[in-house]
């Protein structure tokens, strides 16, 4: 078994939180402790560093979830970046390739997002009208 290792640093608009190792039920707490901060420091803006991030269990894909819901509550978003081949077909297999965003590079985070940002704003303008 492989301790989980968790680094964060800032990124342009975003805080970039680096995984390294094995996410499972030991290192969740310490993973969700990181995302809160993350996400308060960078209204939402969150970067998953996923590169060397070996294996991944449903605890970990919870977290991945949770967080996903509050960086959108923040009014930003969590990209998952360079995941690792095994987590790409974990997140496959479950089916949140669907709903969380990847992005192969760090630096196609910005872009990622600057591509986004009238597609969000129209979405938030008919929620507001209460279109759906």
């Amino acid at each position: 078994m492989q301790i989980l290792e968790i680094s964060t640093r800032r990124a342009g608009r975003h805080a970039v939180v680096g995984l390294r190792g094995e996410l499972d039920l030991a290192g969740a707490a310490d993973l969700r402790s990181r995302l809160r901060a993350a996400c308060a420091e960078a209204r939402g803006r969150v970067a998953l560093e996923m590169s060397e991030l070996s294996f991944i269990d449903s605890t970990g894909l919870s977290v991945l979830v949770e967080y996903h819901e509050k960086a959108r509550a923040a009014g930003g978003r969590l990209l998952l970046v360079a995941p690792h081949p095994g987590v790409v077909k974990v997140l496959g297999v479950t089916g949140l390739d669907r709903h969380l965003r990847v992005c192969d590079r760090l630096e196609d985070v910005e872009d990622q997002e600057d591509r986004e940002e009238p597609e969000r704003r129209e979405r938030r303008e008919d929620q507001d009208r209460g279109v759906r």
